[in-house]
């Protein structure tokens, strides 16, 4: 008789946020059902919708019929990161994979994905995933290539939070978390605004993740829509990229906690300043691309920044202090010339050139 070594399948509680979606949901249920079995569970989180989100999804055939029990909870609009958090509060499974509600699941390359799930059991399943534009001329982009490293399972956070900042790709619909890692970090360690959250939370998950697996294979289809929030541009937008990357990138920084437990972050510091240079550069640039003003980008870029780099780079950034154009320009010099990375070489120029304008 033949004997099935296959590890057992773990189970998985799929969170999906939507807001305003009735023309997408239903093809996110639709690729979640391809994957789901009777030991999972499905919770769709409706943030407020005021078009028909919640009719297509009491409606949706496929739910009916699901192997699995699934729920949807209604809450007053408070953005994706409180409905996520909403989801997590009522997850029970093994692990947890969120989603937004205009996301698909390539479910042939997700059943290699959870595979690797089953016999690796990592803390954080990691794989990659395609841009998808669907409203003009169809077309996809491979998701950027990770620093993680392929097919092998990472027991070092400092390693795997190195690789988590340095590839500035943080996104929750392209992991599978722990359940009990998740409930762990995310309540307090999800910002209260509504965009770019996942930057933000995602690097505190893997700090605390006592393994990381990466599985090369495009899994999720995401989603580019004109509308969405993410796509927006201005100076306050770009304010918040800012805090993001500021937020996650302190989870590099060595606390009591992770001292007690033996966790240093060595690596990751330097990826952290990294990665807050690499998204402050692109918040100029929205800047730019929005029309900003040259005060408005000083107010509400250039402080968050100064509070989070002034501990590493002090003489640069009391520089911001001096009044005056000059000011700027020191502040520009001083960057270029005391951190090595070229997006603050990038942004030095750009704001040398921002100053010149403004005289």
């Amino acid at each position: 008789m033949r004997v099935d070594t296959q590890p057992p399948r773990p189970s998985i509680t799929f969170i999906v946020a939507a807001y305003n979606l009735a023309d997408h949901v239903a093809s996110t249920l639709d690729s979640i059902l391809q994957v789901a079995i009777a030991l999972d569970e499905i919770i769709v989180v409706d943030d407020g919708s005021q078009d028909r989100t919640v009719d297509v999804v009491r409606g949706h055939e496929g739910l009916r019929q699901a192997p699995c029990p699934w729920q949807l909870i209604e809450q007053a609009n408070s953005g994706v990161a409180s409905s996520r958090l909403t989801g997590l509060a009522s997850a029970t499974r093994e692990y947890v994979w969120f989603l937004d509600g205009d996301d698909v699941i390539d479910s042939d390359q997700a059943q290699d994905a959870i595979a690797r799930l089953a016999s690796i059991r990592p803390d954080i399943l990691v794989f990659d995933f395609r841009l998808w534009w669907d409203e003009a001329e169809p077309r996809q982009i491979e998701s950027p290539v990770r620093r993680h490293k392929p097919n092998a399972i990472e027991t070092d956070p400092d390693i795997s939070l190195a690789a988590t900042l340095d590839d500035a790709s943080c996104s929750l619909w392209a992991r599978i978390v722990l359940r009990t890692l998740a409930q762990k970090v995310m309540p307090d360690k999800t910002p209260k605004w509504s965009m770019y959250e996942d930057l933000a939370v995602m690097p505190h998950l893997v700090a605390n993740a006592d393994s990381l697996y990466y599985c090369p294979v495009q899994v999720i289809k995401y989603r580019q829509r004109a509308s969405s929030l993410s796509q927006k541009r201005s100076a306050a937008h770009s304010n918040v990229l800012v805090r993001s990357a500021i937020w996650g990138s302190d989870a590099a920084l060595e606390s009591e906690a992770s001292a007690a437990s033996g966790r240093t972050f060595t690596l990751a510091r330097a990826a952290g300043q990294r990665l807050i240079a690499r998204k402050f550069v692109e918040a100029m640039r929205h800047c730019r691309e929005s029309n900003a003003s040259p005060l408005a980008i000083k107010r509400l870029i250039l402080d968050p920044v100064n509070t989070a780099l002034k501990p590493h780079f002090k003489s640069t950034w009391e520089s911001l202090h001096e009044s005056g154009q000059s000011g700027d320009r020191k502040v520009a010099r001083h960057i270029s010339s005391s951190v090595t990375s070229p997006y603050w070489y990038a942004w030095s120029q750009w704001l040398t050139g921002l100053t010149k304008k403004r005289r």
